[in-house]
C-alpha cells in the first residue's frame, strides 16, 4: 500500500510525499528518509509505520515532540487520512479518503493550540500593576537607593554612585584549642562521622 502526505508548510508547501517504505524516519538525521532541516526536530525525531493498511506515528523521543492533530502523543498513535502530523515547523496531512466527517479547518490546528490558555488582556495587566502594594509578602522590604545610602549600605562610595552588591569580607581561621567552639566543632564531626 503507498502511502501519501501532502506536505502543508515550508518551502514545499503543496507537494505530496509519498513513503517510500513501511517503516520511515523523519529527522535531521542523514539516514532519516525525510529530512528536515530544522533545529525544532530531533536527528531521529519520529517514524511512520505502515501494517496492514493503517498508519501509525511513534514518537523517538523527540525533544520538542511529535503531534497529530494537535495533539502531542507520547509513543504510537494511528493517523486516518485527513490527519495532520506535526515534526517540528513542519505540518504533513495524511491524503487519502476522508473516513469522519468534518473539514481540515477544524482538523489542522498547530500544537497545543487545542489547550491554549487564554491572553492576558491590556486591562488585565494595568489591574495587576495597579494592585496595592500592601498585598506583598510580610517579609519583603523594598529599599530605595536613597534609603540603602541612608542606612549605610553604599560603603562610603561617592553618594551620587549606584548602588552594586558588596562581596563577602567573612574570613575563616582555624577554631584555637579548648574553646567552645572546638568543643563545638568536635561534636559537629562525631556527628557527620556517624551518618
Amino acid at each position: 500500500m503507498k502511502v501519501a502526505f501532502q506536505i502543508l508548510t515550508g518551502k514545499h508547501k503543496g507537494k505530496v510525499l509519498t513513503l517510500p517504505a513501511d517503516v520511515v524516519k523523519i529527522g535531521r538525521d542523514p539516514s532519516a528518509q525525510i529530512r528536515v532541516n530544522s533545529t525544532e526536530v530531533s536527528r531521529i525525531h519520529c517514524e511512520i509505520h505502515v501494517r496492514d493498511g493503517n498508519v501509525f506515528v511513534k514518537d523517538l523521543g523527540s525533544r520538542n515532540g511529535t503531534f497529530v492533530n494537535g495533539e502531542a502523543i507520547f509513543g504510537e498513535a494511528q493517523i486516518s487520512a485527513g490527519d495532520t502530523l506535526h515534526v517540528g515547523n513542519m505540518v504533513f496531512e495524511l491524503a487519502g479518503e476522508k473516513k469522519k466527517a468534518g473539514g481540515k479547518s477544524d482538523r489542522y490546528k498547530p500544537p497545543g493550540s487545542r489547550n491554549a490558555i487564554r491572553a492576558a488582556s491590556e486591562a488585565d495587566v494595568i489591574d495587576w500593576l495597579a494592585e496595592d502594594e500592601s498585598e506583598l509578602d510580610s517579609d519583603t522590604t523594598i529599599v530605595t537607593n536613597t534609603e540603602a545610602r541612608q542606612m549605610g549600605l553604599n560603603d562610603g562610595a561617592d553618594p551620587s554612585a549606584p548602588l552594586v552588591p558588596r562581596t563577602s569580607s567573612i574570613s575563616l581561621s582555624p577554631v584555637e584549642e579548648g574553646t567552645p567552639a572546638a568543643d563545638a566543632a568536635q561534636i559537629i564531626k562525631q556527628f557527620w562521622a556517624n551518618k
